[in-house]
């Protein structure tokens, strides 16, 4: 029984951590899952470096008329400050997908 809530207690006090495992700090404010490239734009300034490319769309799916055979995927990479970990945001379909972290910036 006491294992079982120490288990409990500690699983709700990560979950902030949690949340926060894919977002970055800008100033005062956080990025989120699902922002716009804009919106991250505003709140975070220029990024450090861009990357873009063409990601293949599902071959199983015929593709319709007019419609590209491959998704816009966006990369921007920040620098948050010293010590902190590089971060990368990636965009697909002109959303925010992912937060990936690199390296501790110098």
């Amino acid at each position: 029984m006491k294992i079982s809530a120490i288990f409990t207690s500690a699983l709700l006090a990560a979950l902030p951590l949690l949340s926060a495992a894919q977002s970055l700090k800008c100033g005062n404010d956080f990025t989120q899952l699902g922002m716009s490239k804009l919106d991250v734009l505003q709140k975070c300034g220029q990024p450090l470096a861009t990357d873009s490319f063409c990601k293949p769309t599902d071959p199983a799916r015929p593709p319709a008329q007019n419609v590209a055979a491959c998704e816009k995927v966006e990369e921007l990479l920040y620098n948050p400050g010293y010590g902190q970990f590089m971060t990368v945001l990636r965009f697909e379909s002109g959303a925010l997908r992912e937060v990936r972290y690199g390296d501790r910036a110098r």
